[in-house]
């Protein structure tokens, strides 16, 4: 996957600084994935009431 715009990203860590653990995580996570369709996110992700939880491999 490619980040379009980690601008944006570092913009928004800038106004919230409690994310910045949180999403450099998720950028490291995606930066290197190779997904080709839905059911590829799926196999990896859980969706909680609370949000997006990376499953444990």
């Amino acid at each position: 996957m490619r980040i379009a715009n980690k601008t944006l990203l570092d913009d928004f860590v800038q106004s919230h600084a409690q994310s910045a653990g949180p999403l450099n995580k998720w950028v490291e996570k995606v930066k290197g994935a190779k997904w080709t369709s839905h059911a590829d996110l799926k196999q990896i992700l859980q969706f909680k009431k609370e949000g997006l939880i990376w499953k444990r491999n």
